[in-house]
């Protein structure tokens, strides 16, 4: 539990400072991403941390595209043989 709140604090103090420096630059896209990057990057930590399960983001890609690719493989596979 300390750990997370360990987490929790920096990622507050890295907010405060970073978000006066992004507030001056009048750019709301900046602030909603630069908002939603640091919640998204201290939930995966404190996730972590918690020992939850998070997936790795090229195994997903592998589960997506392997179907798609064994059939262009066999299909190059074949034509390199002949």
């Amino acid at each position: 539990m300390l750990n997370v709140t360990a987490i929790l604090l920096v990622t507050g103090l890295i907010g405060r400072f970073e978000y006066k420096k992004i507030k001056k630059l009048d750019s709301k896209k900046d602030k909603w991403v630069f908002v939603v990057g640091t919640t998204v990057a201290a939930t995966l930590s404190v996730a972590l941390v918690l020992g939850y399960y998070i997936p790795n983001l090229s195994k997903g890609f592998e589960i997506v595209y392997q179907p798609i690719t064994d059939p262009i493989v066999t299909i190059l596979d074949t034509y390199k043989s002949k």
